[in-house]
């Protein structure tokens, strides 16, 4: 039985243009590019900077507390919610989550995470909100 050949550096070439299909992943410019800027693909696609919500960089990155940072959590954050849900929260989870992440090309953001993220968000909420009726009461 003779097996396929396969085109290595095609197969290689083609690994490459993947993208994690589980999160968001951080394309850093390619040099020599016309479109110097960063870009954060979900599923292979693109997500709008959101510079339309709010104007806080030109770019976006992570890992590091800086605009472009703040600018990658609101994009994240209107791309997997909503707009409204993204400028409200966006500032504490460039904090929580953005910053900490590896500032190269094989860090990516899992769903997860980010759900994880907002439901600890929404646990804190409550939780401070039972302690407020607590104090209220006695």
């Amino acid at each position: 039985m003779e097996l396929p050949s396969i085109n290595l550096f095609s197969f290689i070439f083609n690994l490459k243009k993947e993208k994690p299909k589980n999160g968001y992943f951080l394309e850093f410019n390619k040099k020599g590019s016309e479109d110097s800027r960063h870009h954060i693909f979900k599923e292979n696609k693109v997500i709008d900077s959101r510079i339309d919500l709010k104007n806080i960089s030109m770019g976006v990155l992570w890992g590091y507390n800086g605009a472009g940072p703040r600018q990658a959590a609101l994009a994240i954050l209107a791309d997997y919610k909503n707009d409204e849900f993204a400028l409200k929260h966006y500032e504490q989870f460039a904090i929580d989550v953005i910053n900490k992440l590896k500032y190269d090309r094989n860090d990516f953001l899992k769903f997860t995470t980010i759900q994880d993220w907002i439901d600890n968000l929404h646990f804190t909420a409550d939780y401070a909100e039972l302690e407020d009726d607590k104090s209220e009461k006695y």
